[in-house]
């Protein structure tokens, strides 16, 4: 009996005390600190997060192509979903965007790459001499087949260092007046100057806005040509290349 009534007294004292003012402070005390220390792992975790790094994108190799027999820039951009101006922008061996060589090797550029544009000696414009009228005359009996009048070919009025200056510089019977490469051949014909598409050694070769010499015409379907500016202003240069890859001034 007297063991009982002194358990029951420690277990009354007990109940008081968790139920005392103090009792409760120490225990929200505990939840309060329990509470800061998960904010606390919550906050070293999220900031764990955003300091990882970044997964590296994996490297993409450039594409290469080898230029093929009748490739040109524009056909070549078509085939890679871009434009000839970024090919030739992309490749700095590309002296001349309307001259290309076979088996010549090409990166073509990323669609995101970023490109500084190029100058080419296309967009520089030479002055061309003015036709000549030609003067009238007393009409002959006999009909006579018409035929433009030539410019004049005295001198060498082109554009120094370029192309169209070499090229009169080695056929000095050419006149003054067919522009720019481009219309070289157009030009000519219009005047009554033989042209076509078969080479001959002395011929003027035209391909786009670029004119050359043909030295001498190869039994395997090339050509040997000789240039201006192929390699840039005033330099010249000797090259092999398809020989119906140019139209022809005779």
């Amino acid at each position: 009996m007297r063991l009982t009534a002194l358990a029951g007294m420690f277990l009354c004292v007990a109940i008081f005390a968790a139920n005392s003012p103090e009792a409760h402070a120490e225990i929200d005390s505990q939840k309060l600190a329990l509470g800061e220390i998960k904010v606390a792992d919550a906050l070293d975790e999220q900031m764990g997060l955003n300091d990882m790094p970044e997964p590296s994108k994996p490297k993409v190799s450039p594409v290469e192509y080898v230029v093929k027999e009748g490739d040109k820039l524009t056909l070549i951009a078509e085939k890679h979903n871009t434009t000839w101006q970024r090919i030739f922008a992309k490749n700095s061996n590309i002296a001349d965007p309307n001259m290309i060589n076979v088996g010549e090797k090409l990166i073509i550029p990323d669609a995101s790459e970023q490109l500084s544009e190029r100058q080419t000696a296309a967009s520089v414009v030479e002055p061309a001499a003015p036709l000549k009228k030609k003067s009238r005359s007393v009409a002959s009996s006999q009909p006579s087949a018409r035929v433009s009048a030539r410019g004049s070919s005295t001198g060498n009025t082109y554009t120094a260092g370029y192309c169209t200056y070499y090229a009169k510089q080695r056929r000095p019977d050419l006149p003054n007046n067919l522009g720019n490469a481009s219309t070289w051949v157009s030009r000519a014909r219009a005047q009554g100057i033989p042209t076509g598409t078969t080479p001959r050694a002395g011929a003027i070769g035209q391909s786009g806005n670029h004119v050359v010499y043909v030295e001498r015409v190869n039994g395997d379907g090339t050509i040997t040509i000789s240039d201006m500016n192929w390699g840039g202003r005033w330099k010249i240069s000797t090259r092999v290349v398809p020989a119906n890859s140019h139209t022809y001034i005779y």
